[in-house]
């Protein structure tokens, strides 16, 4: 419920496929929580409703160090390696890990940077 005059404010961390490792890691993931999933046309559709006006949005980039741990961590941490069945889970980790070790854009790093870009949108009620 939002109140006459109210504000909403949604707000999304997404990875960037800028980098070709990193559109990699979508496809052994088969994710759609990247830039390109189309958030921000589904997010104008949630508040171009006739009682929201002032719509603004804003984007910028948000990277995260990752290593080889975090990155298997991080997967591990997601609905869409939950929801796989254990073995195909553990398949889609243990490549991950190996991306990591393998992708000339990665290979031999400590760390790296895993690219996000935050997206905000906030809009008011206007009655």
């Amino acid at each position: 419920m939002l109140r006459p005059g109210g504000v909403v404010g949604l707000l999304w961390n997404l990875r960037d496929e800028s980098e070709e490792w990193a559109q990699r890691v979508t496809e052994l993931l088969d994710a759609v929580d990247v830039v390109s999933s189309g958030v921000e046309e589904e997010a104008e559709v949630l508040v171009s409703h006739e009682r929201f006006d002032r719509v603004e949005h804003r984007t910028w980039p948000n990277p995260v160090v990752f290593d080889r741990d975090r990155l298997q961590a991080w997967a591990r941490s997601t609905s869409i390696i939950a929801t796989m069945a254990p073995e195909r889970a553990e398949a889609t980790v243990d490549a991950l890990a190996g991306l990591a070790n393998s992708h000339p854009q990665l290979r031999g790093r400590g760390t790296f940077e895993m690219p996000y870009v935050t997206f905000v949108l906030r809009a008011r009620r206007n009655d």
